[in-house]
Parts: structure tokens; C-alpha cells; sequence
């Protein structure tokens, strides 16, 4: 059967968005593991990829040159000049804006411009000596992430479960809570993406649920309680005092960055969101809207009741992100440190 011009497009796009997502899963490894200042890093996005920090990539004629600015007043002017095809700027938490005319398919702008950023995560964790921590729902568009009886099924589409899952692979780590550890019995791995499963980490005293978790993958386990664990095979364990009743959650993040988690994937449930939102440890919050109303249901957040909007959570930053035919909302607070 003959190749369509139709075909090799998509053939030539999935590429693209292959060597597009290998090139961010090694740029955030490279970040890890280097300690000093970080003014630019660049990308050479193909068959023959690689990545240098505050340096640039040699050029090759079968890929794309793309560099990412922390600092642009450390980078030199003539790096800029010398043939790349794109120049994108990270202008806080979560933009990363382009400088200049791109070459790039829109397919590979697409995912530089929203996954980038996450690639830094553990630059800003080794600042704050602390993870950093992103949280992510599946709303509806009246803000419910599931019915009454706890069904949350298929409020995201697929894109956003692919999108859930590149963020899992980015992350060192991925955090619920023991009651939706044992209500959903998630898997919490990499399955829809390539990429490295991130520790699993759950928040309570749900010994017995994470039987399921040993079972379904031999991803490591951290179990943070304010019970004073009994030790499990393959699970690591960490007692957190309470503070009225709950572990701080700075104090969570704390700890998981002294066992080099730098940073956290956050996916529920609600109490356990808001929890971190109430105290201002949530550096980025993902909302994906799904357009549908349920009209009752669980709420993503559950806070303190207000009574003027001039006390509510304001967004220091945000955006707005395009997941197929859906939308995700993308803000930083204004507590977030940063």
C-alpha cells in the first residue's frame, strides 16, 4: 500500500513529539544533577539529541537547536545568533515564552512550552531545601472532581491522561492520600509516556493498602505517617509529628527533599490538596476543565469558609493551556516561594 503524504505528516509529527518529550525527560535528569547556577541551557532535539547547561550543543543538520534562558542578562548575545531554531524564556514557575521566531513544528513548541518549566523543578527545590510541589484535578466545569459516590472516571480526556502522566515521569515523586490510595487504588506509574516511574508516596496510616501498590509495580514506596510506622518490606517509612491534628506540609516537603525528591506530583484527593494549598506549599496548581456539569459532588478544594471575595487564594501568575478539545488552567500563588 503506497505512503500517503497524509501519513508520513503523522509519522514525521509522532517523531517529533518522541524525540521532543526524550529531550525534556533528559534535560530535567541533567538539572538534577547539577549543582551550580544555571543561567541558559540548550537542546539538540532528534536522532542525535543532547543537552548542555550554560553551554550550547554542537549543531546538526538532522535536528533541532533549541535554547532555554534562566538568565538572559548572563547569556552571551552571540549564542542567540548562531543558527538555532528556537529561544524560549522562563519568566517564572510556569511560562516559558519564546524570544524570537521559531522554526520548531507546532507540535514540539507545544510541548517545550508546558513541560519545560517542570524540567527546572529541582533548580528551585535545591533554593528552598524542600520539594517542589505541584498539584493536579480533573474538574468539571462547576468545579466537582467526582460524583457523591466517589466516581471520577473519564472527566479528563485522553490527553489529559496523557498529560498526567508526563508530568508523573518528570517528577521525582507522586503523592495521595491514604483514603484515595484505598478508595481508587491507583497504580501511580508511567504507563501512557516513556519515562521512570516516580516514588510513590502516600500520605496516612494505610498500611494495608499499599499491599496493592507492591503489587502492581516494583516502583519504590515511601509511606509518610504521623503513626509511627511498622516497618514493610520495600516500603520506606517516615514518622511526622502532628501540628493540631496534621503534618505540616512544608515539613513534608522537607523530608522528601532530604531523601533527594526534589519534586512531588500531587493527585488527590481533595483533603489532601487543600491541605497543602491552606498553608502555601503548592508551587503550581493544574486544573484541567472538562466541559460538563455534574451539578453535585466531591469539590477539588476544601477550605476554611470566607465571607468577603477579598479573602479568597489569589494566583500570583497563571495561564491557559489547550488539552485537545478541553482546557487546563495553570497558576502559581501568591505564597508559593519563588
Amino acid at each position: 500500500m503506497p505512503v500517503t503524504v497524509g501519513s508520513f505528516e503523522d509519522r514525521h509529527a509522532t517523531e517529533v513529539v518522541q524525540h521532543g518529550w526524550s529531550a525534556l525527560c533528559e534535560l530535567a535528569m541533567a538539572v538534577k544533577a547539577h549543582d551550580l547556577p544555571i543561567r541558559y541551557c540548550s537542546l539538540r532535539i532528534g536522532t542525535h539529541s543532547a543537552v548542555r547547561i550554560n553551554a550550547c550543543v554542537e549543531f546538526c543538520s538532522d535536528c533541532y537547536t533549541v535554547i532555554l534562558v534562566i538568565d538572559p542578562h548572563d547569556m552571551q548575545r552571540e549564542h542567540v545568533d548562531s543558527g538555532i531554531d528556537a529561544c524560549y524564556r522562563l519568566r517564572d514557575l510556569i511560562h516559558c515564552e519564546l524570544s524570537a521566531d521559531s522554526a520548531l513544528p507546532q507540535e514540539l513548541h507545544y510541548m517545550i512550552r508546558v513541560y519545560a518549566p517542570y524540567c527546572f523543578a529541582s533548580m528551585y527545590a535545591k533554593r528552598w531545601q524542600r520539594a517542589f510541589a505541584v498539584s493536579h484535578f480533573a474538574q468539571s466545569l462547576d468545579g466537582r472532581i467526582a460524583t457523591e459516590s466517589g466516581d471520577a472516571k473519564w472527566i479528563g480526556n485522553d490527553a489529559n491522561l496523557i498529560h498526567a502522566h508526563r508530568m508523573r515521569a518528570l517528577c521525582d515523586g507522586i503523592l495521595i492520600g491514604a483514603k484515595t490510595l484505598a478508595r481508587d487504588k491507583p497504580q501511580l506509574t508511567v504507563r501512557h509516556v516513556p519515562g521512570s516511574n516516580p516514588t510513590r508516596i502516600v500520605l496516612g496510616s494505610a498500611f494495608d493498602a499499599l499491599d496493592h501498590l507492591k503489587q502492581v509495580s516494583a516502583a519504590p514506596i515511601c509511606l509518610i505517617s504521623p503513626q509511627a510506622p511498622v516497618p514493610q518490606d520495600g516500603v520506606e517509612t517516615v514518622h511526622l509529628k502532628c501540628d493540631n491534628g496534621l503534618m505540616s506540609s512544608t515539613g513534608i516537603l522537607a523530608e522528601l527533599y532530604q531523601r533527594n525528591i526534589h519534586s512531588v506530583y500531587i493527585e488527590g484527593g481533595a483533603k489532601t490538596t487543600s491541605h497543602f494549598l491552606r498553608e502555601g506549599a503548592l508551587d503550581v496548581v493544574q486544573l484541567h476543565i472538562a466541559p460538563m456539569i455534574f451539578g453535585s459532588g466531591l469539590s477539588a478544594f476544601a477550605m476554611p469558609q470566607i465571607q468577603y471575595a477579598s479573602e479568597s487564594l489569589r494566583f500570583a501568575s497563571h495561564t491557559y493551556v489547550p488539552v485537545d478539545n478541553d482546557m487546563m488552567f495553570v497558576g502559581t500563588l501568591q505564597s508559593a516561594t519563588g
